[in-house]
């Protein structure tokens, strides 16, 4: 009896020594695992925000990378440039003829965009244009022929989008009666900015092209003139 007495009491201690978990231990455990877990989906979550962010800014750097090939290609044989001001930004407004295609153009920075619109003369399949289409096509002198609907986006999403275009025009006028001769020349200025309104704050992308003019306001007041067909 007193052998069987001595066997329980060790069995007792032994069945305390290998009992579960304390609440304590429990809850300090959960709050480790929940510390981890919530590391991990932080990490995760800032990694596809960066990743969007990392897209968006690429993919509207590349659009205005190509939209001033585009815009320099142009002006390298232009003529009639006019710079002005207007939408709140300082000479944000190009306005140029197309020798080559008689287009008339307009780039602007509006809206957090870049827009652009054109005039190109109506032409009949003799080559030949009626006294109306040629008054219209001179009374486009500026920019402020165009407006609303007529301008198209080359460059961002809009107003209220995340990525957010800004930007100006630079002339240096061609100059050959002077005592310092030289070519005209225009410089282009886009600013990328991301800013989805986190912590992080905005991210921006500084662009910059320049362009010689072959022959900058080689004909002034440049008008047609009406064809008999």
């Amino acid at each position: 009896m007193k052998l069987q007495s001595k066997f329980k009491i060790k069995n007792s201690k032994l069945q305390l020594a290998v009992a579960g978990f304390s609440l304590i231990e429990v809850l300090i455990a959960l709050a480790i695992f929940t510390f981890i877990i919530g590391g991990v989906i932080t990490f995760s979550i800032n990694s596809i925000k960066a990743n969007s962010r990392s897209q968006s800014m690429q993919e509207a750097i590349d659009n205005a990378r190509f939209t001033m090939d585009d815009l320099a290609k142009k002006i390298r044989t232009s003529s009639g440039i006019t710079l002005t001001s207007g939408g709140g930004g300082s000479n944000n407004r190009l306005f140029f003829i197309d020798n080559k295609t008689l287009g008339k153009y307009c780039y602007r920075f509006e809206n957090q965009q870049m827009l652009v619109s054109k005039f190109e003369p109506t032409i009949t399949s003799s080559g030949v244009m009626t006294p109306q289409q040629v008054a219209l096509y001179n009374s486009v002198t500026d920019c402020d022929y165009w407006s609303g609907p007529n301008l198209h986006p080359v460059v961002g999403e809009g107003a209220g989008s995340k990525i957010v275009i800004n930007g100006k025009f630079e002339v240096m006028p061609t100059e050959i009666s002077s005592n310092d001769p030289h070519r005209g020349f225009v410089r282009i200025i886009i600013d990328v900015i991301y800013n989805d309104g986190s912590l992080e704050g905005e991210t921006e992308t500084h662009l910059q092209s320049g362009v010689s003019i072959a022959d900058y306001q080689r004909e002034d007041n440049f008008k047609l003139e009406a064809n008999s067909p």
